[in-house]
C-alpha cells in the first residue's frame, strides 16, 4: 500500500460561563512524498490542529473573563491596597507584596492566574470603578520601593483600631 495523503481532524469542547460551550475543530490534510515518514506527518498535523483549537479555547475563556486553560507562559495576579489606593500586578509565584495588599477576586472574573494583558485590562477597570484616584503598576522584580506610602487617613484608622 502506498500512502499519498494524510488527513486528520481534531476538536475539543470547553464549558464557558452562563451554560454555554465552545467547540472548535480543525481538519488538515497533507500530500506526502515518497521520502516522508507518514507517522511524522500525522503527528505534525495533529500538533498543529491541537495548537489551533486550544488557542481558540483560550481566547474564548479570556473573552468571558476566565483564565486561559492551555496558555503555558507567565501568569499574573492582581493585589489591592486600600491604604495606598493602589493596585499591583505581580507574577503569580511572588508572595512578597507588602502586607496591606490582598489578592483581588470577583465573582465575574476568574483571576487566580491570568496573562499580563488581561491583568492590565482588569487593573484599568478596577481603577475606573473607584472614585478616589486609584493607580496601578506591574512589578515583576519585587522592588516595591516605588509604591506610594499608605495614606495618612489609613494610618490613623489603623492606629485607632490598635
Amino acid at each position: 500500500m502506498k500512502i499519498t495523503e494524510i488527513s486528520i481532524s481534531y476538536e475539543e469542547t470547553c464549558s464557558l460561563p452562563n451554560y454555554s460551550n465552545v467547540r472548535p475543530g480543525l481538519s488538515l490534510a497533507a500530500q506526502i512524498e515518497l521520502e516522508d515518514n507518514p507517522e511524522k506527518v500525522r503527528c505534525d498535523l495533529m500538533a498543529q490542529a491541537r495548537l489551533f483549537v486550544r488557542g481558540v479555547i483560550d481566547q474564548a475563556l479570556i473573552d468571558n473573563g476566565r483564565s486561559p486553560k492551555y496558555y503555558s507562559g507567565q501568569r499574573y495576579k492582581i493585589m489591592v491596597s486600600h491604604q495606598r489606593k493602589f493596585i499591583l500586578i505581580v507574577p503569580q509565584q511572588r508572595n512578597d507584596a507588602p502586607k496591606d495588599f490582598y489578592h483581588s477576586s470577583s465573582s465575574d472574573y476568574d483571576l487566580q492566574e491570568i496573562m499580563l494583558d488581561q491583568a492590565e485590562q482588569y487593573a484599568d477597570i478596577l481603577c475606573n470603578l473607584r472614585d478616589d484616584g486609584y493607580e496601578w503598576k506591574a512589578i515583576m522584580d519585587g522592588d516595591y520601593s516605588i509604591l506610594p506610602l499608605p495614606t495618612q487617613d489609613a494610618r490613623d484608622e489603623k492606629n485607632e483600631v490598635d
